[in-house]
């Protein structure tokens, strides 16, 4: 459980909606930090696959629980807890943690306080609760240019590097970006249909990801970023 008296943004949502550049523009209006809530994007090996933010991309401000663990290590939701708690107890008291990502489990368990050896709440933390979200049509779009992206990228001579390495057989690379490729090293598909694949599974996943976050009540569902700013401010600035 955390023991964490300030405050806490979370910006959450599917991928591809846009959360984590106006996450990274809050943080610089409001003197943040940012805390990574995906649970690929903390291992070191997979990036291009997982739309990790690039060091330019990240302009300096910083970002916490990105590419620090192997995809040959174990990790999960209690390490994710206490790896967040220890980044908090050393913030100073003027700096505001963002939490922002995609996987809405591993966020609500520092959020809610879940108490892991007993499945249950601890005293949720003081927050508000972003969700960026985008029409469906236009989150389809986004997604379809954030596969071609990829590809240009390199996301080919990733999943290349990893396999040549021994690490595609890892549990980690059973998710969307990376296991579409095993069928293509055996020559039983093409770059093409392996491209529409992880097409069509972000978008299935993209919908299990809205899923999640309607079950919560007090979210904010909210893609403007001033208002996100002006809701931002009001909830620091309140006792």
């Amino acid at each position: 459980m955390i023991k964490y008296q300030g405050k806490i943004i979370v910006i959450a949502g599917t991928t591809a909606s846009g959360k984590s550049s106006l996450a990274l523009k809050l943080a610089k209006d409001i003197n943040g930090i940012i805390i990574n809530g995906d649970s690929r994007q903390i291992y070191k090996e997979i990036s291009i696959g997982t739309s990790k933010p690039s060091i330019e991309e990240m302009n300096n401000i910083p970002h916490y629980l990105y590419s620090f663990v192997s995809v040959k290590e174990k990790y999960n939701i209690y390490k994710y807890q206490k790896d967040v708690s220890k980044i908090l107890s050393k913030l100073p008291q003027n700096v505001i943690p963002i939490i922002v990502g995609g996987t809405g489990l591993y966020i609500d368990s520092v959020i809610y306080n879940y108490n892991l050896s007993k499945e249950t709440k601890g005293k949720e933390l003081k927050h508000i609760y972003f969700v960026v979200d985008k029409p469906k049509d236009v989150l389809k779009e986004n997604i379809r240019k954030r596969v071609n992206a990829m590809f240009d990228k390199g996301l080919l001579e990733e999943n290349r590097k990893l396999s040549e390495q021994g690490l595609s057989t890892t549990p980690v690379l059973r998710t969307i970006g990376y296991a579409e490729f095993d069928n293509y090293f055996k020559g039983e598909k093409t770059l093409d249909e392996v491209k529409d694949e992880i097409v069509k599974n972000t978008i299935d996943y993209a919908k299990r990801q809205r899923t999640w976050f309607r079950r919560n009540k007090e979210a904010i569902w909210e893609s403007d970023y001033n208002i996100l700013l002006d809701k931002s401010n009001k909830f620091i600035k309140t006792l």
